[in-house]
């Protein structure tokens, strides 16, 4: 449990810096884009890498990864966090997936920090404009259901503490 926290806010710092300078590379062009794509692109990777051992957590058999499928719950109202979590998570796995493609069919390698994957896809700018249109709507979508997933966090929170001070009154009066 500890463990998942603690991946959580990794991959949250991680999208918000990489939404940062996927903003700047859009806002400033050519000159600012070479050198913030070399950041970019290996945090996108990071948080593919993370998503994936995300996943491979979530769907081992335990008390855990059942409770957050939503094993056992019946109320739509239970299941919207579930969905999306899901929705998160689909989105955290395919946008550097698009990314990859986009970099991939453009002719560019993958920048990795210290090492570069060459392109071993042919040029194509229709496949690369796909991917690019992809990758940047689905940034937009994943941004939409982050925010709806920080408000539902807040408002969990807010309520949590809000039911705990009623309790404690109900029970020690």
């Amino acid at each position: 449990m500890f463990m998942n926290r603690v991946v959580h806010w990794i991959v949250a710092s991680l999208i918000l810096a990489i939404y940062l300078m996927g903003s700047l590379i859009f806002l400033k062009g050519t000159t600012a884009e070479i050198n913030l794509v070399h950041w970019h692109q290996p945090l996108g990777i990071l948080v593919l890498l993370f998503t994936i051992w995300r996943l491979v957590v979530w769907f081992r058999p335990n008390k855990e990864s059942a409770e957050m499928l939503g094993i056992g719950g019946s109320r739509l109202l239970a299941k919207i966090p579930l969905i999306a979590q899901i929705c998160i998570l689909t989105g955290c796995f395919l946008m550097p997936i698009f990314g990859i493609l986009m970099t991939f069919f453009g002719g560019y390698a993958l920048h990795l920090g210290i090492v570069d994957i060459p392109s071993f896809l042919s040029k194509n700018k229709a496949a690369a404009d796909f991917f690019y249109q992809a990758h940047n709507t689905l940034a937009l979508i994943l941004l939409l259901l982050i925010l709806l997933h920080a408000a539902g966090g807040i408002r969990h929170y807010l309520v949590m503490r809000s039911l705990k001070k009623k309790m404690a009154l109900l029970l020690n009066p």
